[in-house]
């Protein structure tokens, strides 16, 4: 479709590494673009077994994930506020 174009699979690898990026104990807010929101929340689904339809739900402005990241160990999706569909 638009080879230059990033693919999610791309986005949400380059997230999670974000995410488990050894930090100091504590919480973190963490702001970004609704496309990259999607492709995090879709890929931490998809670990979970779920398989989620890009288009099949839509984020509202201002959507909050919770997300708990043990460290060592693999990101975990704990809620979601503002999600749609």
């Amino acid at each position: 479709m638009y080879p230059e174009v990033e693919s999610l699979q791309t986005v949400y690898e380059r997230a999670r590494e974000f995410l488990v990026q050894d930090r100091a104990n504590g919480n973190y807010l963490v702001a970004t673009h609704k496309g990259v929101k999607k492709a995090l929340l879709m890929g931490l689904l998809k670990e979970e077994g779920i398989e989620v339809d890009y288009r099949s739900f839509e984020l509202q402005n201002c959507s909050v994930f919770v997300i708990e990241v043990p460290r060592g160990g693999s990101p975990r999706l704990v809620a979601v506020n503002g999600l749609a569909g």
